[in-house]
């Protein structure tokens, strides 16, 4: 008997969400998550990732610099830099999973 309820709570669901797609002539609307990141949330993410990557970068090469060990701070602020770009690309994109 559990399995018809929550069949009908089901229909019922997918009933009021067609009704709100024909509403709402394809568009989304505050009940209609949108299809996808748009261009200037791409744009964002861009520059976020390149600045997540290269500062650390940097700020290894500069490490290097001072101490003399020269891939040791490379190598570590670039796994440092995808490490904080991978995070920052999950942050910003789990609502699309």
């Amino acid at each position: 008997m559990g399995s018809f309820i929550d069949s009908a709570r089901f229909g019922d669901s997918v009933a009021a969400w067609m009704y709100v797609v024909t509403q709402s002539n394809g568009e989304p609307g505050p009940n209609i998550p949108a299809a996808g990141p748009g261009g200037r949330e791409l744009l964002g993410l861009g520059v976020t990732i390149a600045v997540a990557v290269v500062v650390p970068l940097f700020l290894g090469l500069g490490l290097d610099a001072l101490v003399h060990s020269s891939p040791i701070g490379l190598l570590l602020g670039l796994a440092v830099g995808v490490t904080l770009a991978s995070v920052t690309v999950f942050q910003q994109f789990r609502r699309y999973l």
